[in-house]
């Protein structure tokens, strides 16, 4: 099965690792919320959109009870959705909190590049990592 399309991210599918997903999905919704001009409400509201979409994804993952990752990185990942929800409300009414989900992306990008292996199969995935919200 090829990888699903949503919303023009990637998402997960079965061509390539949960780690190859969350990199390319958080880098396109950063690229999006950057590029958001924020005298332009549909280029906003796109952007925030896919943002809220991508940790919908993220918060449904890590609340599926099969999930083999600690309960407590699952409960800090639905944490930190939550706090991005809320802040995704905040930058459509307030453009200047496209920055704060941008430092949020950029941040958790950075954490699964840095508990990454060297071995591609070992990657590291958004639930591995360490959040403290």
């Amino acid at each position: 099965m090829a990888a699903k399309r949503y919303s023009g991210t990637y998402t997960y599918g079965s061509t390539s690792s949960g780690y190859n997903n969350e990199v390319i999905a958080l880098r396109n919704v950063i690229v999006e919320l950057r590029s958001a001009d924020p005298n332009i409400s549909d280029s906003v509201v796109s952007a925030i959109s896919k943002n809220i979409n991508l940790w919908g994804i993220f918060e449904f993952t890590a609340s599926d009870s099969s999930n083999r990752l600690p309960l407590e990185t699952r409960e800090a990942v639905a944490r930190l959705a939550e706090h991005v929800r809320y802040l995704s409300f905040q930058a459509a009414k307030e453009p200047k909190y496209i920055l704060k989900l941008i430092e949020i992306n950029e941040t958790i990008l950075s954490g699964l590049r840095s508990q990454s292996d060297t071995s591609p199969a070992k990657h590291a995935t958004l639930s591995s990592v360490n959040i403290n919200v």
